[in-house]
């Protein structure tokens, strides 16, 4: 999967942002990923402990039925969308995030997609501009309008990746995702990814 994401901080607290990402199909062909748009708050910006709040929509653009199931899926529908993730420390950090996406009504599919949930606790170390990590993270797809086109999907997975700082403008950030236990009508699939991050107008305080 490769993603873009642009960031704009109005002030070192608030800011908004938007991405769109498209990822490979086991057969080769490439899918769209719906896009997403949030209004973000730097809840805590210490040199220490930052914590972000995003709270936003997402767009319809994307393909159903995708084979990547653990990622917030293309729903056909304009969705509320919400994350809290935390970077704490300094050279060594824990990254804890919790992130939610609620369909509240069919698409233009016809078929409401279930509740999206994913929690995600992982380990870093900064190396200068480069910070490798590596991470568990539980993610649940709870039953849709229909129990065989919106089935019920659970994993447990190790995750693994680094984030690099290009300049004072963009970073890219790759990781892996390897499914450790599955439930519901889930399979075990490895994915990739990679996305580039672009902020606008870089804030005053960015230790994270």
């Amino acid at each position: 999967m490769a993603s873009v994401r642009g960031e704009y901080w109005a002030t070192g607290r608030f800011g908004v942002d938007a991405g769109f990402g498209v990822q490979r199909r086991p057969d080769g062909t490439l899918d769209s990923r719906d896009a997403s748009i949030h209004a973000v708050y730097r809840a805590i910006a210490e040199p220490t402990a930052v914590v972000t709040v995003r709270a936003g929509l997402s767009i319809p653009t994307g393909g159903v039925g995708s084979a990547f199931t653990f990622t917030p899926l293309s729903t056909a529908s304009v969705d509320p969308r919400l994350s809290v993730d935390a970077a704490l420390g300094a050279t060594w950090l824990v990254l804890p995030s919790l992130s939610a996406r609620i369909p509240v009504y069919r698409g233009w599919d016809g078929r409401l997609q279930g509740a999206f949930f994913r929690a995600d606790l992982r380990g870093a170390r900064r190396f200068g501009a480069v910070v490798p990590w590596v991470g568990l993270s539980v993610s649940e797809q709870m039953e849709g309008s229909h129990p065989t086109l919106t089935p019920p999907m659970r994993e447990l997975a190790a995750t693994g990746g680094a984030t690099i700082a290009v300049g004072k403008k963009w970073g890219v950030n790759a990781q892996v995702r390897a499914p450790l236990l599955v439930g519901g009508l889930a399979t075990k699939v490895w994915s990739a990814a990679v996305s580039v991050r672009y902020v606008l107008r870089r804030e005053p305080k960015d230790e994270h």
